[in-house]
Formats: structure tokens, C-alpha cells, sequence
């Protein structure tokens, strides 16, 4: 039953050095595998889509409604997020494929994906959960809270082939994310995440993968067990398959904050694990590519955009379709300079309170002396 997989996943340029990492540890378990980027964002002398080891997808391939509204409303952050189900249809519909997986940029490919393929195909529909062992009571971070807060289910890995239950589940996810791909957690939204954990019941024919070495990352280390056996990786004993790097930092080979957990220190093969991964990102440009301007960041006089103005546009034009472009528009360029002024008498207004609390300081310092 096993096919030859096709993955994709959606960066802007600055994050090319992840898409390339993903697609070059993908192709060394599947030589002859499919990898397709959607870069949303404008190569501008940056880099050329011909020269990148994977097919590049930009925005006009997808034929957004909209699709300068659809941009204009989300930070890059979200967009890459609100895109996955169009980008997910697009490759069924118009590109042929008959199963795809969704992996985020910022994974590593580490066994053979099969598994994940032949779910997919026998269920239409694959999601896999942060965890399914609960946390310690440890007073570490991540804990309980955050599954609760972010979703049941992680949205860096989706599998789906072309199925009735697939596509209605990408016409679902799309409607909801078009405008809905936010942080609200007093909505109970989660950018593109939380939606998920009501798919099991809307969606029973979909398969939840609980599979030791599936998407194996800072919020499920606490149970899972890395090794390596003749140069294999595996986790609680399993193959490892995914990795999702999110939270990493790189230059220290350790977790960024907020996360508090012991993990490298309790799994000293994890430092190994992510010290060749960042080696590989070195070896794609990472540090070139990080530094790389968006080009939907700004107006098209140059005015940067706040994501301030981007809520303001998508709390007005949410009811109906815009067909203009806000990129251009003295409308939003002088919502944009009321959003700077606001910001800044905000900014003054702490300016007294600031200068107390430094003064306090000196002074305090000046008496110890």
C-alpha cells in the first residue's frame, strides 16, 4: 500500500534555510520523494525559486480570493499558519497528488514516513496529539496548561489523502482560518491549532497518530526516551521519524525560554540530536537566510505595518470581500500613523514612571556607597 510520500509545508524567505533542511532530511529517507514550499513572500533578488532543491509555490499559484486582503490581514507568522488548508487542497486538487503530508518547516526527517503515508490513505485524515501521556506536577514548563491553551493537537504534522473526509475537513479549516488564524485565548483560539481538537468529532473517520516517533519535540519529551542504535534514532524504544525542532535554540543547543524543563539535561543524547540538525541548517544558509526582509511587512511607501493595523483591517473587513488593495490604500496608511501615535503617547505616559523607578535605583546606589 506504500506510495512514494510528498510532503509540504509554507515559509517566508527568512525561514528558507528550515525549508531546506526539512526537504534534505526528508530526501535522505526517501530519495525519490515529493517536497513542495509555498514561500509566501517575493524572492526579491534574495534567492531563485529554480535554484531551491524542492518546488516552490508563491501565493498567485493558489488563487486566494482576495489574496492582497488575505495577506494584508496576518503577520507572516499567521499567514503561513491560515494557509496550510488551501495549500493542502491546491496540491490534491491542481497538482495531482494523491496523499500528502503537511510537516512545518522547522521538523526533521529521521526515519522512513511510510507509516504516516498508509494512515493517511486508509483514513483520509491523520492528526497527531502533543502528547498523550499527562505532565508531572513539577512546576516545569511545558505543563498541562499549555496543551489545554494551545490544543490537544499539534498542527505541525497533518496527513491526508484524497478523500471525501479530507476535503471536507480542508473546506472547514479553510472557512474558519481565512479570518480566524489568530491568538485570542479568551476565544479559545490559537492561531490555526485549537481548531483541531474538535476534528475527532466532526471528522470520526480521521486517525489520531500516536506513534512514539511521530512528531517527538519539547512538549512530549517528558515521556518520550531518545536513543540511537546503529546510527538510527529512536524514541521510547520505536523508530524516530519526526523531530519537531520548535523552541530550539540553535547557538546554545538547548531550549529557549519559556520552556523550563530539564530536557537536555535529563536526555544528554538530545544535545547530540540537535547539535547535527543545526549543523545541517548551517550547511542550508540559515544564517543568511534569517536575515532576509519580508515583503509584505510594509506599505507600499515603505510606512512598516503593525500588527495592530493588520487586526483593525481584519475586524472591518470580515463581512464582506475586499477586493482592493490595502497595501496602497491612504485609508490604511492613516489608520497605520494613528496606531504609531497611539503607541507613542503610551509611550510617553510611562515615561514619568520609568524615570522614578531609575531614579529610585541611583539613588539606592548612591546611599549604599
Amino acid at each position: 500500500m506504500f506510495s512514494v510520500p510528498a510532503i509540504c509545508t509554507i515559509v517566508s524567505k527568512n525561514y528558507l534555510g528550515y525549508a531546506r533542511a526539512l526537504v534534505r532530511s526528508f530526501r535522505q529517507q526517501h530519495p525519490d520523494g515529493r517536497a513542495w514550499v509555498l514561500v509566501v513572500d517575493q524572492p526579491d533578488g534574495c534567492f531563485n525559486p529554480a535554484d531551491e532543491p524542492f518546488n516552490v509555490l508563491q501565493l498567485s499559484d493558489l488563487r486566494l480570493r482576495n489574496e492582497r486582503a488575505w495577506v494584508f490581514r496576518y503577520t507572516p507568522f499567521e499567514l503561513c499558519n491560515s494557509l496550510k488548508p488551501v495549500l493542502l487542497r491546491h496540491l490534491l486538487v491542481d497538482r495531482g497528488e494523491s496523499t500528502v503530508l503537511y510537516l512545518d518547516s522547522d521538523i526533521g526527517v529521521f526515519g522512513p514516513l511510510d507509516t504516516l503515508v498508509d494512515s493517511s490513505v486508509c483514513h483520509g485524515l491523520v492528526i497527531t496529539p502533543h502528547c498523550t501521556v499527562d505532565f508531572p506536577r513539577d512546576g516545569f514548563w511545558p505543563d498541562r496548561e499549555v496543551v489545554q491553551t494551545a490544543g490537544v493537537f499539534n498542527a505541525g504534522v497533518i496527513g491526508i489523502s484524497d478523500s471525501a473526509v479530507a476535503r471536507r475537513f480542508l473546506d472547514w479549516w479553510t472557512e474558519l482560518l481565512e479570518f480566524g488564524c489568530i491568538l485570542d485565548h479568551d476565544q479559545g483560539i490559537h492561531h490555526d491549532q485549537r481548531y483541531l481538537d474538535l476534528v475527532p468529532t466532526l471528522f470520526p473517520e480521521s486517525f489520531i497518530c500516536r506513534h512514539a516517533g511521530v512528531n517527538v519535540g519539547h512538549f512530549n519529551l517528558h515521556y518520550r526516551t531518545l536513543g540511537c542504535v546503529d546510527g538510527n534514532w529512536t524514541s521510547n524504544s520505536e523508530r524516530l521519524l519526526l523531530f519537531h525542532f520548535t523552541q530550539v535554540n540553535w547557538e546554545a543547543r538547548d531550549f529557549w525560554p519559556p520552556v523550563s524543563r530539564p530536557l537536555a539535561a535529563a536526555q544528554p543524547l538530545l544535545r547530540e540530536l540537535i547539535a547535527n540538525y543545526a549543523a545541517l541548517l548551517d550547511r542550508c544558509g540559515l544564517a543568511t537566510t534569517r536575515g532576509w526582509p519580508n515583503s509584505y511587512a510594509r506599505f507600499a511607501d515603505g510606512t512598516p505595518i503593525s500588527p495592530a493595523t493588520r487586526d483593525e483591517f481584519r475586524r472591518q473587513t470580515s463581512d464582506a470581500p475586499y477586493p482592493r488593495n490595502p497595501y496602497t490604500e491612504d485609508l490604511w496608511l492613516r489608520v497605520e500613523k494613528r496606531v504609531q501615535r497611539r503607541q507613542q503617547l503610551r509611550q510617553l505616559a510611562g515615561l514619568p514612571s520609568r524615570l522614578w523607578q531609575f531614579g529610585r535605583r541611583v539613588w539606592r546606589r548612591i546611599g549604599a556607597t
